[in-house]
């Protein structure tokens, strides 16, 4: 359990900065449209609060496997 929750914490923190890029990327496209007159108005775009939502629920996965596995070695000794 506690692997695999590193596996997604790792994944997660990935795609958030690939999200990050893209955000920033999209932002410029649209303050250089705004400039351009293209657009009336720039809008602002940044990660979401899901992102946070996903690291803390993958860090409460890794922290249930390592509380899993502790309990589960004071059984077997």
């Amino acid at each position: 359990m506690a692997v695999i929750g590193l596996a997604t914490l790792g994944y997660a923190v990935v795609e958030w900065i690939d999200a990050s890029d893209k955000a920033d990327s999209l932002q410029a496209a649209f303050l250089q449209a705004n400039l351009a007159g293209l657009r009336s108005t720039a809008y602002a775009v940044s990660t979401s609060v899901g992102f946070v939502i996903l690291l803390v629920g993958t860090v409460l996965v890794v922290f249930g496997g390592v509380v899993s596995l502790r309990s589960n070695e004071e059984a077997f000794f």
